[in-house]
């Protein structure tokens, strides 16, 4: 490549380069750095080509359709390549002299402020490659130890499930504070009770305050628990406010010996839950006389017997034959 001092009227190719997408506004920078220098000359530039890739790779070129175009422009043209600065071009000094230095198309460095020789642009590129190198290895030591540093699946899997729990404790505990809320202003929207709910000292799932579908959901769950205890205080045999039977109020409860049947199921579940307390042994006295076991034994339930429910005392341990 042939160094040209000064022919300004053959720089009529421009191009421009970044990395990564992320990087878009310091491509938009590169070429407004180009427009400037045009205006200075007072002339545009027939072409400005851009990229967005990597130059360190050895296939950069290839990989890189822009500024395939743009050389081959500036030869077709007689033109030289205008770039920020060498990095722009290239960053692997390998790739430059096979594939760009034999080209001869100029290169005009605004960093620079002239056409660079090949020797300056060797240098400077083997400059950007090492700079390129540094970058990529403190990225890969960065992400290595991001990966380190990062909770196994188990422990991630651990970690999801108690902010699930813990969520589902902090609604319960907005519907709690909610419903004393409720009470008090049957009325009231959606977003009032949101309000409330801060005013009560409860904390929102995110920010400093409910929004309004928080709000609303946490709205429409307190109504439904508040229904659903009411239902619950209109039919109170079945809760235990007329009896453990579900009597109603008044009705005198059967003796054992009125229903020894009831007696004996009565004193099967007790067994079988390890809880025949002292008005279950008495029952069972009542309903079986001498056939009730002592206070400390419990009962056992024939369910292969004549009827299922037929209770029995556990079998007692016989002396051995000679004793009394």
């Amino acid at each position: 490549m042939s160094q040209i001092v000064s022919d300004l009227p053959r720089l009529l190719i421009a191009y421009a380069r970044v990395s990564t997408d992320q990087q878009s506004s310091d491509l938009d920078g590169q070429i407004r750095d180009l427009n400037v220098e045009a205006d200075q000359r007072g002339y545009p530039f027939l072409e400005i080509h851009e990229d967005v890739g990597s130059a360190h790779k050895p296939t950069a070129v290839n990989d890189l359709p822009g500024l395939k175009a743009a050389l081959k422009r500036a030869v077709e043209l007689g033109s030289g390549l205008v770039i920020r600065d060498p990095s722009r071009l290239s960053r692997n000094l390998k790739e430059f002299r096979e594939r760009i230095a034999p080209t001869s198309v100029p290169i005009h460095s605004l960093e620079h402020g002239r056409i660079l020789s090949v020797a300056e642009l060797e240098g400077e590129i083997l400059k950007a490659e090492r700079d390129a190198e540094s970058i990529g290895s403190g990225t890969k030591l960065a992400l290595g130890m991001k990966r380190k540093s990062r909770p196994d699946s188990a422990e991630m899997r651990r970690r999801a499930q108690i902010d699930v729990q813990n969520r589902q404790l902090q609604v319960m505990e907005d519907i709690i504070v909610g419903k004393r809320i409720l009470r008090d202003n049957p009325a009231i929207t959606a977003r009032q009770f949101g309000e409330e709910l801060i005013r009560n000292g409860r904390r929102p799932p995110r920010g400093d305050h409910f929004t309004l579908l928080t709000a609303r959901e946490r709205l429409r769950a307190t109504k439904a628990e508040i229904e659903l205890e009411d239902e619950e205080d209109d039919f109170p045999g079945e809760i235990g406010a007329g009896g453990a039977s579900g009597m109603a109020a008044g009705d005198e409860p059967l003796s054992a010996a009125d229903d020894p049947a009831a007696a004996c199921d009565d004193a099967r579940s007790a067994c079988q839950s390890g809880c025949l307390g002292l008005e279950d042994r008495k029952r069972a006295q009542q309903a079986f006389g001498d056939r009730s076991p002592v206070p400390t034994q419990g009962w056992q339930a024939t369910v292969h017997g004549p009827r299922i429910g037929q209770c029995e005392p556990e079998p007692q341990e016989r002396p051995p034959p000679g004793r009394t």
